[in-house]
């Protein structure tokens, strides 16, 4: 999905007076008519408050993060025989 600017999402939720809650945002989103991959940022953002509309374009970016893996230390192989007397 292509990136949100912030003079998109500011047109998409114009009328939000912050602090406002997801659902708040969602209302604005409807009542401004808003449609397409903005709607559907809004629809993914976490249930929370938000301080600003920078807040909100912030957490609109951060959802589209994939997450973060942990690293994986793996271990050399190593030969753990030693050559037998046995075998010749």
């Amino acid at each position: 999905m292509d990136s949100i600017a912030i003079e998109e999402l500011a047109y998409a939720l114009r009328g939000v007076s912050y602090p406002a809650q997801r659902w708040q945002l969602l209302a604005w989103a409807d009542y401004n008519a808003t449609g397409g991959r903005l709607r559907d940022a809004v629809w993914q953002l976490p249930e929370r408050a938000y301080a600003h509309l920078y807040d909100v374009h912030d957490a609109i970016h951060a959802e589209r993060l994939p997450p973060e893996v942990p690293l994986t230390v793996i271990q050399p192989h190593r030969l753990s025989r030693e050559p037998s007397a046995e075998v010749r």
